[in-house]
C-alpha cells in the first residue's frame, strides 16, 4: 500500500473507534470533539473527494455524528468549504444542535449571494428564540426578494412571520401574515391551520371551522384536524356535526379514547343520532343504483382467486341485484329473491338467514356459498369498512361481481370472501389504483403490474381462509363501483400479460408517487430483488443520487421537473408536501410528558428515512423503523422527508413540520411517473422496463 492508502485506513480506523454514550453529549461537545479528531488523523493528506464520499456514505448509513465530523474535517482542510458548511448546517439541524447549525449558516450567508440561505438563517433564528433577528431577515426577504423564492417558500416565510407575531401577542398582525401565506400559495396548508387557531382563540368558531376545512380540502391526510372540528362544533352546540367528526376521529385513530367516550355520551344523550344514521342508510338501500356488468366469458386458464372482504363480523347484511341461491356443500339449500334485504348469522353450529327480522331458514355448517342466477348482476354488501387507522378510513355499501363465500370462524364471527376470476378482479383494482382518465399506456402498465403482483401473492392470507385482502396491504379492491370503460380496455387488451424476470413472474410492487426517485427493495424492506434496484424518475440530468445531505432539503422544498411531478397527474400536496403536527400528538401516542427531540437516522439512496429516534423526558428513547414510520406520525404520505422543529422561548418543542415528497413506499412502479412517461410516448413495455430492471412482458395465459 502507498502512504495515502495507509492514511485513509488510519482515518477510518480512528473514526470507527470513537463512540458517544448519547446524542445529548454530542450536542454539547460536538465542536470540541471534532477539532481533536482532526488534529489526530492527518486528514489534510486525504483527497477531499474521498472525504466527501465517506461523509455522505456515513450519513446515509445512519452514522450521523461520524458524517458531521468528516464534513468538519473537510471544512478545516479547505477553510470554509461551502458544500461542507451546508452539510454541517443540515446535519446539526437534524440533530437539534441549532447553535452549531446557525454558526455554519452565518458563514454560508457571508460566503454566498444565494438569498435562500438567508431564508434558512431566518428560520433557524426563530427556532432558537431570536425572534427579532428572524423577523428582520424574513421581512426583508418577503419585501425585497420575492422573485427569488417559490410560492411555497414565500408561504413558509409568511408562516414564520405569523408565528413571530403570535409570540409577540399581536394576533392581528399574525392573521395578516397567515392570510398572505394563503394568498401566495393556497395549497400550502400550514397557514390555514395557524389561522384556524387564531380564530378559535378569539371564539370565532365558524371561521376556525372554515380554515380547518380548507386545509383538509387541499390535504385530506391532515386527519388530526377531525378532533379539532368535533370540539368546535361542540362549542357551537351542533350535535350532528360534532358526532360526525368524532366518528371520523375514531376511524382515523386520532384521539381514539377521547373520541370513543364522546361518541358514547352523544349517543346516550341524543339517541336520535343513531336513528338518523339508520334512516339515511335505509333511504340509500331502498333505492340502490344497481350495476349491470359484462362478465368475462372466455375464462380458460384465468386463475380464480378468493378476496377477503370482511372479517370478524357478527352478522352480514346484503341484497342481490337478481335472484340467487345459497349452497351448502354443493347442495342448494335456499332461494333468495332479487332486491330483498337478508341477514346471515351463525349460532350453535348453524347459519341462520333472516329477512325483516324473521328467521327464514338455518343450516348446520360452517361455510355457505352464494351464487347469482345471472352474472350480469351483483351482490350489494352493507357496511364495508376500509382504510381503518389511515386518513382515508370510512364505511360504505359496495357491490361485487362473482360469488360470495361466508365462513364461520372463532366465536361465530363471520368472514366474507369474494370468489372471482383474476381478470374481473383487475377490472376493479386497476381504476382503484390509477385514475381511468390517465394515458392508456400507463393504464396498461398498471394492469400488467397488478396482474403480476396478484399472481405472486396468491395465498398471502391463507391463514385467514383467502388469497388476497381488499385493502392496500394487497391492492385496493372496491368492487364494481371502481370499474371504468378505459381501465377495462387496458385490462382486456393485456389479458394474461405479466412481467417476467429469469422465467419467473416478478413481485411487481407499485406506489402512487415516488417524489422523483423509486427506491430499491433492499433499501426499503431489506430484501434485495434484482429487478427492484431503484429508478431515477427526474427529467433533469443534474440529479445524481444519493444527494449530498443538504441537497435533500433543497430537493424536497423545491418543485423540480420529473415524471413524478407532471402537474396534470398530481393532486395538491402529493409530489411535494408540508405537514404540521402538534407536539401533543407525539406526547399522547408515545406517552411522553415532553418531546425533547426527534431525529432521522439513516436514509436510502433516494432519501427515504430508515429510522426515527424519538427522545422524551427522562431520557426515554423510542425508535420507529421503515414501514412503521408513515403510520406512526399521523399518516405521512411517505418516508422521504426532512423535519423542522418549532420551539418556544424556553427551547421546548411545540410542533413539528414535515417537508416531504411522494406518496407510498416508493418501491417499484411510480404510478404518477408512469403517466408522465406515457405522455412522453413511452410504451407500456418501456415504462415497465424502467421500473423493473432487466424484465420483459410475456403472455402467461
Amino acid at each position: 500500500m502507498n502512504k495515502k492508502t495507509y492514511l485513509i485506513l488510519f482515518v477510518i480506523g480512528v473514526l470507527a473507534s470513537i463512540s458517544f454514550s448519547t446524542i445529548h453529549y454530542y450536542v454539547i461537545n460536538a465542536g470540541q470533539v471534532t477539532t481533536e479528531i482532526q488534529k489526530k488523523t492527518g486528514f489534510k493528506e486525504i483527497d477531499t473527494d474521498i472525504l466527501f464520499a465517506q461523509a455522505r456514505d456515513a450519513y446515509y448509513a445512519g452514522k450521523i455524528i461520524k458524517a458531521e465530523e468528516l464534513y468538519q474535517a473537510i471544512n478545516l482542510k479547505e477553510s470554509n468549504n461551502l458544500t461542507a458548511l451546508k452539510n454541517i448546517y443540515f446535519i446539526n439541524k437534524e440533530l437539534g444542535n441549532l447553535k452549531e447549525s446557525i454558526t455554519s449558516l452565518e458563514k454560508i450567508v457571508n460566503l454566498s449571494d444565494d438569498k435562500k440561505w438567508n431564508y434558512r438563517l431566518g428560520l433557524s433564528y426563530f427556532q432558537v428564540g431570536n425572534y427579532e433577528q428572524a423577523a428582520d431577515i424574513l421581512n426583508k426577504l418577503a419585501s425585497e426578494y420575492q422573485e427569488v423564492f417559490s410560492e411555497k417558500e414565500l408561504a413558509i416565510i409568511n408562516y414564520y412571520l405569523g408565528l413571530i407575531s403570535v409570540k409577540n401577542k399581536d394576533l392581528e398582525l399574525a392573521k395578516d401574515f397567515f392570510e398572505k401565506g394563503i394568498n401566495v400559495s393556497p395549497k400550502t396548508t400550514i397557514n390555514y391551520v395557524e389561522l384556524a387557531g387564531i380564530h378559535k382563540e378569539k371564539g370565532q368558531y365558524h371561521d376556525a371551522i372554515t380554515m380547518y376545512k380548507k386545509a383538509l380540502r387541499y390535504d385530506y391526510s391532515l386527519s388530526y384536524i377531525y378532533p379539532e372540528l368535533a370540539e368546535l362544533y361542540e362549542q357551537l352546540s351542533e350535535v350532528s356535526n360534532s358526532y360526525y367528526y368524532w366518528k371520523r376521529s375514531l376511524s382515523t385513530n386520532n384521539k381514539p379514547t377521547l373520541a370513543s367516550d364522546k361518541i358514547d355520551k352523544l349517543e346516550e344523550i341524543h339517541p336520535e343520532l343513531i336513528e338518523l344514521e339508520k334512516e339515511e342508510k335505509n333511504r340509500t338501500r331502498t333505492s340502490i343504483n344497481w350495476s349491470i356488468v359484462e362478465p368475462i366469458t372466455d375464462t380458460a386458464d384465468i386463475p380464480l382467486i378468493r378476496v377477503g372482504l370482511i372479517e370478524k363480523a357478527e352478522n352480514i347484511t346484503f341484497q342481490a341485484g337478481t335472484n340467487f341461491k345459497v349452497f351448502n356443500n354443493d347442495q342448494a339449500v335456499f332461494n333468495g329473491q332479487a332486491k330483498k334485504e337478508y341477514t346471515l348469522k351463525h349460532k350453535n353450529d348453524k347459519f341462520e338467514i333472516y329477512s325483516d327480522g324473521e328467521i327464514l331458514s338455518n343450516f348446520k355448517t360452517d361455510k355457505l356459498l352464494l351464487k347469482l342466477s345471472d352474472d350480469h348482476y351483483t351482490f350489494d354488501l352493507y357496511d364495508i369498512s376500509f382504510g381503518k387507522g389511515y386518513f382515508w378510513a370510512g364505511n360504505e355499501d359496495r357491490q361485487y361481481r362473482g360469488e360470495l363465500e361466508i365462513l364461520s370462524k372463532d366465536n361465530d364471527l363471520l368472514t366474507v370472501i369474494n370468489n372471482i376470476n383474476l381478470e374481473e378482479y383487475l377490472l376493479s383494482v386497476v381504476p382503484a389504483e390509477m385514475p381511468a382518465s390517465w394515458p392508456m399506456e400507463a393504464l396498461k402498465a398498471q394492469a400488467i403490474a397488478a396482474r403480476s403482483y396478484a399472481l405472486v401473492h396468491l395465498g398471502r392470507h391463507s391463514r385467514q381462509g383467502y388469497d388476497l385482502c381488499a385493502t392496500v396491504h394487497c391492492a385496493a379492491y372496491n368492487g364494481v363501483k371502481s370499474e371504468n370503460t378505459r381501465t377495462t380496455e387496458a385490462v382486456l387488451t393485456t389479458k394474461g400479460e405479466v412481467i417476467n424476470y429469469n422465467n419467473q413472474i416478478v413481485d411487481a410492487v407499485f406506489s402512487s408517487n415516488s417524489g422523483g426517485y423509486s427506491e430499491s427493495s433492499a433499501d426499503v424492506w431489506g430484501n434485495s430483488l434484482p429487478y427492484l434496484k431503484g429508478a431515477n424518475n427526474m427529467m433533469e440530468e443534474n440529479y445524481s443520487f444519493p444527494l449530498e445531505p443538504y441537497q435533500l432539503e433543497e430537493w424536497l422544498i423545491d418543485n423540480p421537473s420529473s415524471f413524478s411531478g407532471v402537474a396534470k397527474y398530481i393532486g395538491s400536496n402529493v409530489y411535494r408536501w408540508v405537514k404540521y403536527m402538534p407536539v401533543d400528538y407525539f406526547k399522547e401516542r408515545y406517552n411522553l410528558t415532553e418531546l425533547i427531540n426527534i431525529i432521522p437516522e439513516g436514509r436510502s439512496i433516494g432519501g427515504s428515512i430508515q429510522s426515527i429516534l424519538i427522545i422524551g423526558d427522562n431520557d426515554k428513547e423510542i425508535r420507529v423503523k421503515k414501514d412503521s414510520i408513515r403510520g406512526s406520525f399521523g399518516g405521512l404520505k411517505s418516508n422521504r422527508f426532512f423535519i423542522d422543529k418549532i420551539y418556544d422561548e424556553n427551547g421546548v418543542i411545540t410542533a413539528v413540520l414535515f417537508f416531504g415528497g411522494g406518496w407510498g413506499h416508493n418501491v417499484g412502479m411510480d404510478q404518477t411517473a408512469a403517466a408522465g412517461m406515457a405522455e412522453q410516448s413511452y410504451s407500456y413495455e418501456n415504462i415497465l422496463k424502467h421500473f423493473y430492471k432487466n424484465t420483459k412482458v410475456i403472455k402467461k395465459y
